[in-house]
């Protein structure tokens, strides 16, 4: 520290007073507002910001403690699935992520919804040693309960166990269009379920399970063109509908919310996406301070990379944007990051697809140790008014779908499809006229991209909801078109 202030020594100390001045003299009689740009939410970004004293780290994952690189399994065989989950695990993944078809995160393909083709896919695979994650999907109830006995049956125990379990009643339905024609029903089930999953059983020495049983999953969302603050509003008011669902009269509030677990999209602008991550946990801890809770419960954060940023022209240029946006998740504080194979919009991804996207965060990892400080953001003026500024507009979002009645009215109504348009619209007309470039794209686009192989390029049916419904309007994934490939986003 001393030879950093000594290099230091003899520069005069300027203040934001004097760079004002410089900047308008450089600017020639244009606007110093000219330097300024906004979020995707319409919030400002200045273009320089004074240090912020007295910042306090924002995260749940401690410094020198890596976050779990999630091994996406996607493939329609089990067999193949086992397979190359095996190969992820000995080539460095450290959690297994099931993607079940149907999933909302599935992209056209996904493992069959049985059980028989879970515990083929599981096969060999020691859950007491890696934690299991399954992708949200519309019948989690179901493979909730698979799950548990195949764990069961193997040589460890539920309590050695670390499980995602994914159920998400709300985001998986509203990808599909539906929402549940019996709610209370639906409600009760995922209650009894998530009551089986975390208490023991002293008949046969069953013990609850680590990890979190509910997901509130902000990915559809983002999928169908939502912005950050839109993304996170919709996650809290999924936390608010499920703490509702299940709060009883003895019900321990507090116990529900660990529980809880969400997943965020990271896209190439760094600076959104970890300013989205960080105001994810503080918003987690004001609604803490809402309810009235005696400490603020840890909260998982899942972060994948974003689906509508890939393109299908130049794919390879998807490998610039998934680093980013992997970096952007590792510095947000993500506890574990997935990183979508950059051929994963042409197919189904082929070993060396996700080898790239596996070594990815081995490199963020075990060679540029981002994982090594807490928060490094803590204290930098620019993102913590961007964060401050995504609080701001994610809390107004939240409150927005509350007083509409909560997330599955707003659903039901439409009025979070009619936000998320008109975002959609906002990015495609920028787009169109060259505000927003595409890397690869829209710009600096090649005649010939190299070619890629995938696994299989013919998509699967997604399957049955399985419960009874009612229609409302879908939220699927949102492809941008333009006048080369299909694509979106913005690199």
């Amino acid at each position: 520290m001393s030879e950093i202030q000594s290099l230091a020594t003899g520069f005069t100390k300027t203040t934001q007073s004097d760079w004002r001045a410089h900047a308008e003299k450089a600017l020639k009689g244009a606007p110093l507002e000219s330097l300024f740009s906004s979020t995707s939410d319409g919030g400002i970004i200045a273009p320089v910001y004074p240090r912020t004293c007295g910042a306090v780290p924002i995260t749940s994952r401690i410094a020198g403690a890596p976050w779990t690189i999630a091994a996406r399994m996607d493939h329609p065989d089990p067999k193949e699935a086992n397979r190359l989950l095996h190969a992820e695990l000995e080539h460095g993944a450290s959690e297994v992520t099931l993607v079940f078809q149907g999933a909302p995160t599935a992209y056209g393909f996904g493992l069959p919804v049985d059980q028989a083709s879970l515990c083929e896919a599981l096969d060999g695979i020691r859950l007491d040693a890696v934690p299991l994650r399954i992708e949200p999907h519309p019948r989690a109830l179901e493979s909730a309960a698979w799950i548990s006995e195949f764990v069961d049956e193997a040589p460890f125990g539920r309590v050695e166990t670390a499980v995602s379990f994914g159920i998400d009643t709300i985001g998986s339905l509203a990808r599909h269009g539906v929402v549940p024609a019996d709610r209370p029903a639906v409600e009760a089930q995922m209650a009894a379920t998530v009551a089986a999953l975390r208490t023991a059983d002293q008949t046969d020495n069953h013990f609850g399970f680590i990890g979190s049983f509910l997901e509130a999953d902000g990915r559809v969302y983002h999928d169908a063109g939502a912005s950050s603050a839109l993304e996170l509003g919709t996650v809290f008011a999924t936390i608010a509908s499920l703490l509702r669902s299940l709060a009883g009269e003895d019900a321990d509030v507090l116990d529900l919310m660990i529980g809880i677990g969400v997943s965020l999209a990271v896209d190439q602008n760094q600076l959104e996406s970890i300013a989205k991550l960080r105001a994810c946990r503080l918003l987690w801890n004001r609604l803490a301070e809402v309810l009235d809770l005696p400490f603020w419960p840890p909260l998982r954060i899942h972060a994948q990379t974003s689906w509508p940023m890939m393109t299908r022209r130049d794919p390879h240029s998807n490998l610039l944007r998934t680093t980013l946006a992997a970096f952007a998740a590792g510095v947000g504080g993500a506890n574990s990051i997935a990183v979508l194979p950059f051929t994963q919009v042409l197919g189904l991804p082929d070993a060396l697809a996700r080898r790239l996207a596996r070594n990815t965060q081995l490199l963020l990892i075990e060679e540029s140790h981002i994982d090594a400080v807490m928060d490094p953001s803590a204290g930098s003026g620019a993102l913590e008014a961007l964060t401050d500024a995504t609080c701001h507009a994610a809390w107004q979002a939240f409150q927005e779908i509350e007083k509409a009645g909560g997330i599955v009215e707003a659903l039901a109504s439409g009025m979070v499809q009619d936000r998320i348009a008109q975002h959609r619209q906002s990015v495609a007309t920028n787009v169109a006229d060259g505000t927003t470039t595409i890397i690869g794209t829209t710009d600096f686009s090649i005649d010939m991209a190299q070619p890629v192989e995938v696994l299989l390029s013919e998509t699967v049916p997604d399957p049955a909801i399985g419960m009874p419904t009612t229609p409302c309007v879908p939220l699927a994934p949102w492809r941008l078109a333009n006048e080369h490939e299909p694509g979106a986003g913005a690199a």
